[in-house]
């Protein structure tokens, strides 16, 4: 298949040469073919294009639609808004106000508007002349000791860095430096900044004050109100029954006895072997009247 265009192109000189004996109409095709077979062997024996000697004359063709190709995408495939740095319609516009022709196309615009990213310049109705080309903002008001200007711009390309890149350099600076984010953190924090604890009862009126007491009072009362159960009646003393005692009847028969308690056989019997200790007066020595 690669050789199939020289070998048709040979083919085509053999057989239209020997056909102009018949006719002088095979004279073109015959020269058309010859031509073409020329060319092929010619990208055939040559070393510098390695497409052209591997496809020789189908080559040659690719190389001329590749030449051609800028014409054929604007003519045919590019739209108006395509195209870049300026595409046709903005071309457009240049052509016909060089020709000094009307410029403006009305019922709206071939751009998408609702398109990501789309931006467009309005007409202001209160123009205002602009301070600075370089768009500087000023960090720091009457209270800071170093205020300086910061560019947009640079706050900008920021910015577009800090979403590429900004949150795994932050969390490997927190996983390899902790010590370095906490630094990064606390300067965060505004030096103007102060932290004041404020008692809010002294920062009350006395109207407040009054006011805050009786919806205390009211709370009380209202839990005091459910919290409360009176009971009426009389009451009447109960005595539980002992285990393996009288009846609850004979109970005040019972409390009116006196308690009978069991001897105990042991301490009887340690009592009568012992026998009974008698208490001796303890004598007590006089002094003498020499040491008085």
């Amino acid at each position: 298949m690669r050789f199939a265009a020289l070998a048709a192109s040979l083919l085509g000189t053999v057989v239209f040469g020997a056909l102009i004996a018949y006719g002088a109409g095979f004279i073109p095709l015959f020269a058309l073919c010859g031509i073409l077979g020329a060319i092929g062997i010619w990208d055939l024996l040559q070393s510098r294009h390695s497409t052209r000697r591997n496809y020789p004359i189908l080559a040659n063709i690719r190389f001329m639609l590749e030449k051609i190709r800028p014409e054929i995408r604007q003519y045919f495939l590019e739209s108006e808004t395509d195209g870049v740095p300026f595409n046709r319609s903005k071309r457009a516009i240049a052509y016909q106000r060089a020709k000094g022709a009307l410029d403006k196309r009305p019922f709206g615009t071939q751009q998408d508007i609702y398109r990501d990213n789309f931006e467009w310049i309005n007409h202001s109705i209160t123009p205002h002349p602009i301070a600075g080309h370089d768009f500087r903002v000023t960090v720091g008001g009457a209270d800071c000791r170093q205020p300086y200007a910061l560019s947009l711009e640079f706050m900008q390309a920021l910015l577009l860095n800090f979403r590429h890149e900004g949150k795994r350099a932050i969390e490997k600076v927190a996983r390899n430096q902790p010590a370095a984010y906490l630094k990064i953190l606390a300067l965060l924090v505004p030096r103007e900044m102060q932290i004041e604890h404020t008692n809010r009862i002294k920062q009350m009126t006395d109207e407040e004050i009054e006011q805050a007491i009786e919806a205390i009072q009211t709370m009380l009362a209202a839990r005091a109100d459910e919290a409360a159960k009176v009971i009426e009646g009389t009451a009447e003393p109960a005595a539980l029954p002992t285990p393996n005692g009288p009846s609850p009847e004979a109970a005040p028969e019972a409390t009116l006895e006196p308690t009978k308690r069991k001897p105990n056989r042991l301490m009887m019997e340690a009592d009568t072997a012992v026998g009974p200790k008698e208490r001796k007066p303890r004598q007590r020595k006089m002094p003498s009247p020499a040491s008085a």
